[in-house]
């Protein structure tokens, strides 16, 4: 076994020299009586009279046990007596030398983990009783801190609960002091567990680091980021004595709350000052979860939650106004129709609201003027249509899908939307691949992709729907204004068309491009299998060809 542990060292000493050794920690009496292990700084020279015994084993906490406390106690209880002593003698040295001596007991005292990160965390915290005069950046961690922690466990509380009225009513020392103690009993009665989690002191860590406290990486590296940033609220609620059933407050009921709030008593609360601390807090994912209703993501897995992970950060990635509370929804749906085969709970728990779900995407796309939004929206409407076919409804008699669109404008049209929802997403995707168009954008096309596009032969209209989305793109124009320029209001009305330049082997190709990107976006998602049944579901297959309908149809894109 190393002797090596960090910036520490692992030496020996006899009891009656231990005086000599002035800057060290003493760990305990060793195996190898009687010879006491102490942890010395690698600067300390090894001098009489350290000595370096690699072999020599860690300090066992059966060797600690008291015989009379195990009459008196039993041999159960005086064991966990005698590993709380060594545990008090490690937060001494963890309090006087810093996590460098956290380290220490890391390697050498592996079985003990849970613990030690418990006692470094507390050395790091701001103290709940400050001094007098605490130093102003010190002032200023405590007060950050606090208010991070009185945030977070607010917005889970319904503002009668009672501790949610004591928590209003906490200074920052008293704030500190209650989460101290709660960490204090979890650290107590960590032998009663058989497998603990130190999720917790992971999640603590990170706020602590984002107001400006210390870092630990080994403490980082703990963190479940795709299932801890969704719960963390609930996590701090719990540890700041809230009830185990959480209340998801809204935007303005936190407001309200942190108004009331002794620790906010001195700043504006507002929206701004909850995305400002919430974009500190690197918690934009927890904050576009709570526009999620909470019973659509009960039961959720670690897994689920890392998959709808990437796809919103995905959509942020292409427009952060995609992030905007209004999109959650939307989002939602998006990913629910991706992981259908393989977490059909999903679409099931927006089966009722699947409506509403499709009128608000379809009255945004009206009137969008934004590109990444106006995706989103078809999107949206596309896989609901593919989830939720519409039964009873008649098929679309209009001439082309632009109609059949307008008139769904105008008149909340009934009909089934799943042909034109499909051809309108499959314009726009060659719209945005198109070589001939200025506002060409992959990032966009490939993000519709993911959802899959069905193997349609190119009819004489579609150059309409084609005409359709360039203008809207290239002039930032809503729906009127595009469809009165194209001219199809009633019936046919002949357009000429400028031909379409594409790469010449683009069209050969572009049904394999379509399979080859949804592949590489589904199978990290939703598995070989269910890739399989999705793209199947969509229409593409492996030999998928669109040459003969692309110039068939003779489709184009104005510049």
């Amino acid at each position: 076994m190393s002797s090596y542990t960090g910036r520490w060292r692992c030496l020996f000493v006899p009891p009656n020299h231990l005086e000599l050794c002035l800057k060290s920690h003493v760990v305990g009496p060793s195996s190898y009586p009687p010879l006491l292990e102490v942890a010395v700084p690698l600067y300390i020279p090894l001098t009489h009279p350290l000595l370096d015994l690699p072999q020599v084993a860690p300090v066992s906490i059966d060797s600690l046990i008291d015989k009379q406390e195990v009459l008196s106690f039993g041999y159960c209880n005086a064991q966990t007596r005698a590993l709380y002593r060594f545990l008090h003698q490690a937060s001494a040295g963890v309090e006087a030398h810093g996590a460098e001596l956290g380290q220490y007991y890391r390697d050498r005292y592996p079985n003990l983990r849970p613990w030690i990160e418990y006692i470094i965390l507390l050395r790091d915290l701001p103290p709940a009783i400050a001094p007098h005069r605490l130093p102003v950046h010190k002032q200023m961690l405590r007060d950050n801190f606090s208010r991070a922690v009185v945030f977070l466990a607010l917005s889970s509380m319904k503002s009668q609960e009672p501790a949610a009225c004591s928590i209003r009513a906490m200074s920052s020392d008293q704030v500190i002091a209650t989460l101290r103690r709660a960490l204090e009993v979890e650290f107590a009665n960590l032998h009663h567990v058989c497998q603990a989690s130190l999720n917790n002191i992971a999640l603590i860590r990170n706020i602590l680091i984002q107001v400006g406290g210390l870092r630990n990486d080994a403490q980082l590296d703990l963190l479940d980021i795709d299932s801890t940033y969704v719960h963390i609220s609930e996590i701090l609620s719990i540890l700041m004595g809230g009830p185990q059933t959480t209340h998801r407050q809204t935007m303005t009921e936190l407001i309200q709350q942190l108004s009331e709030t002794r620790s906010f008593i001195n700043l504006h609360v507002n929206e701004e000052l909850i995305v400002n601390m919430t974009e500190k807090l690197e918690l934009n994912f927890w904050v576009w979860v709570t526009n999620i209703p909470s019973d659509w993501t009960a039961g959720f897995s670690s897994q689920s939650w890392k998959s709808l992970r990437v796809l919103s950060n995905e959509s942020l990635g292409l427009c952060h106004s995609l992030q905007e509370g209004h999109n959650a929804e939307k989002i939602f749906s998006v990913w629910a129709y991706l992981v259908r085969h393989t977490y059909p709970d999903a679409r099931d728990s927006i089966q009722r609201s699947a409506g509403g779900i499709f009128s608000r995407a379809c009255q945004s796309l009206q009137v969008q003027i934004s590109l990444p939004q106006m995706t989103l929206d078809l999107m949206t409407m596309t896989c609901i249509s593919r989830l939720f076919p519409t039964k009873g409804a008649k098929r679309s008699s209009h001439s082309s899908s632009i109609n059949a669109l307008d008139a769904m404008f105008r008149k909340s049209s009934t009909e089934d939307m799943s042909m034109t929802t499909n051809r309108l997403l499959a314009s726009l995707h060659r719209v945005l691949i198109a070589d001939d168009f200025s506002h060409r954008d992959p990032k966009l096309s490939h993000f519709i992709s993911q959802i899959g596009l069905p193997n349609l032969m190119l009819e004489l209209y579609d150059s309409h729907t084609d005409q359709y989305w360039a203008y809207r793109i290239r002039n930032h124009a809503p729906h009127s204004a595009a469809f009165g320029h194209i001219g199809l209001r009633v019936g046919d009305f002949p357009v000429k068309l400028s031909p379409l330049r594409q790469s010449p082997e683009e069209y050969s190709t572009m049904g394999i491009a379509y399979y080859a990107d949804m592949v590489k976006a589904m199978r990290g998602v939703i598995g070989e299998k269910g890739t399989r049944r999705h793209l199947e579901d969509a229409g593409v297959t492996e030999d998928t060809e669109v040459a003969e309908g692309a110039e068939s149809a003779g489709t184009s894109v104005l510049r």
